[in-house]
């Protein structure tokens, strides 16, 4: 039976009982975009470092909602954030119980609120807020932080922009299974990769949010 995006919740919980962890959010990488990626060359370290298979997001297939249930281990009609619209979830996060503890690395903007607030990063200087979140993740990492969430965006905005299977998309995955490899091996603790959703085909770009099994199905992963 495919994994349900909610239990990644409580498997957060259960690493941060044991040791230090890492989350490696890949917004928008779909788990037909991994496979695509993987046959045409463009995945190594996440092949090699991670044990990663499919789980099943959550209705509307939308960041707010799927982040809010990675973070509260709820489902949409729970946690009350159903569209890109919300962003106040009704019920606790898991920044509640390890706050004290965690750093939460965001883009440009604040997609869910928590307990904590994020350290947004955008682009400047040349460099993608992406490049930004990783240099922030490599700070906390060297200064021994306990439990990081970083939420990386550059995949689903090339899907959006190109197709979730376009070269440019393909390029920003490789990007990323660099970025997971340089992590895995450099923090000490455990490393869990999940996304939020995929993306299908529309009109030359890429979009999400309908049922279709392209958007429904994302990625759970965890270092080996």
């Amino acid at each position: 039976m495919m994994r349900q995006l909610k239990d990644f919740y409580e498997e957060m919980r259960g690493c941060l009982a044991k040791a230090p962890l890492f989350v490696l959010y890949l917004d928008g990488l779909g788990y037909y975009m991994y496979e695509h990626a993987l046959r045409n060359g463009k995945i190594s370290d996440l092949k090699e470092r991670y044990q990663v298979e499919p789980v099943q997001t959550v209705a509307p297939p939308v960041t707010n909602a799927a982040m809010a249930t990675i973070l509260t281990g709820c489902l949409p009609r729970q946690h009350e954030i159903c569209s890109r619209k919300e962003h106040v979830p009704k019920v606790p996060t898991i920044f509640r119980e390890w706050g004290h503890r965690a750093v939460c690395l965001e883009g440009d903007s604040v997609i869910v609120q928590t307990e904590i607030l994020p350290r947004l990063h955008t682009a400047r200087s040349g460099k993608t807020a992406d490049e930004w979140i990783f240099r922030s993740a490599l700070k906390e990492i060297e200064k021994g932080a306990y439990f990081i969430f970083a939420h990386f965006h550059g995949i689903d905005d090339a899907a959006h922009l190109w197709g979730p299977y376009a070269e440019e998309t393909l390029e920003e995955i490789e990007k990323k299974d660099r970025i997971a490899g340089m992590i895995a091996e450099r923090f000490r603790g455990q490393v869990l990769l999940i996304s939020d959703h995929g993306l299908h085909e529309e009109n030359g770009a890429g979009n999400h949010g309908g049922i279709c099994r392209e958007d429904l199905t994302a990625i759970w992963g965890k270092k080996r």
